[in-house]
């Protein structure tokens, strides 16, 4: 054999097995990659939270299975003058807040799909306006990883197969001379 036909290119072009391999491994990697693709979302669950006493209640998102929130916004509102505590993540993040009647207080907050609000102290009854806002994203297309793992084995062996072939056909022909 001379020089232009070992060269890769040739031996790419002309390797049936080889060439295959490798567009299953091209296929398998661009697949991979779209499986890990974010579809960024926001979620928004509005309440209505009427207060008899000093009590906890709960917000946030009714459910987020796949969804992983990423920053939140908590927009609330009193009727009447009230001191309140939104606690995150069981006690993680607290933040007190004194909410005058009738004004709008926007809280953020990172990534918590729900949020406990504990009344501290006001005039009973007492109604909380909320709108618990949560951006996050979701990835719907990890499925895909699973045939790109596949893939990239099959073209790997494949891959491997078809160059012992060749290796071995190449030493097959030195023989011969």
């Amino acid at each position: 054999m001379d020089e232009r036909e070992l060269s890769f290119l040739y031996v790419i072009t002309h390797s049936k097995p080889i060439m295959l391999a490798l567009i299953m491994l091209v296929a398998g990697v661009l697949m991979a990659l779209y499986a890990d693709y974010p579809v960024y979302d926001r979620r928004a669950e509005p309440t209505c939270l009427t207060f008899m006493g000093p009590e906890n209640k709960s917000i946030g998102l009714p459910s987020f299975d796949g969804f992983s929130p990423y920053n939140s916004t908590l927009e609330i509102e009193a009727d009447k003058h009230v001191i309140v505590d939104v606690v995150v993540n069981e006690g993680e993040q607290v933040k007190q807040v004194e909410l005058d009647a009738n004004k709008t207080m926007f809280l953020s907050f990172d990534g918590a799909p729900r949020l406990n609000i504990t009344l501290i102290e006001g005039s009973f009854p007492i109604t909380l306006k909320c709108t618990y806002v949560v951006d996050g994203y979701t990835k719907p297309y990890l499925w895909l990883g699973i045939p790109a793992a596949i893939l990239i084995f099959a073209g790997t062996i494949l891959a491997i197969r078809g160059y012992v072939d060749l290796i071995g056909g190449i030493l097959e022909e030195q023989r011969q001379f």
